[in-house]
């Protein structure tokens, strides 16, 4: 559970930077409202059914996130951020969208996430033009491809 804790974690902290690196990025006024309103999308997912809330996410990608170093935390340092019992109620809220998701419940937003990171995946990789790159990775893991 830890690791899938981590693993969103790191994707609140690319979500952000995505949304705070928009006015630099070189995309036309379509792509940008495009881009922002899938990064919205991939959020909604997180939050339907009082999963984790936006704050929350953007708190949590904010802690994920260090900047001295310009990087995202690794995974023993998220371990080592969690030991502290003053964060623990930043991230509760993730830990108990996992918990209710390993006991089955709400399922469909889990799905509703998926979706959302494929199409961002897909609309990223035409925006930088990254041909191939995720039907290559989907033929690797032996996932069909969108």
């Amino acid at each position: 559970m830890i690791s899938s804790c981590y693993l969103a974690a790191c994707l609140f902290a690319c979500l952000e930077r995505v949304r705070e690196s928009v006015p630099f990025l070189k995309l036309s006024r379509q792509q940008d409202t495009m881009l922002l309103a899938l990064t919205t999308k991939v959020s909604l997912g997180f939050l339907h059914n009082f999963g984790i809330f936006y704050v929350t996410q953007f708190s949590i990608g904010n802690d994920m996130y260090n900047s001295k170093e310009d990087r995202l935390l690794s995974y023993r340092e998220f371990c080592e951020l969690l030991n502290r019992e003053d964060n623990i109620p930043w991230f509760s809220r993730l830990f108990e969208y996992y918990i209710l998701t390993g006991k089955g419940a709400h399922l469909e937003r889990v799905a509703e996430v998926l979706d959302a990171i494929k199409e961002l995946s897909a609309f990223l990789d035409k925006a930088v033009g990254g041909g191939e790159s995720l039907e290559k990775r989907y033929s690797t893991e032996g996932v069909k491809a969108l």
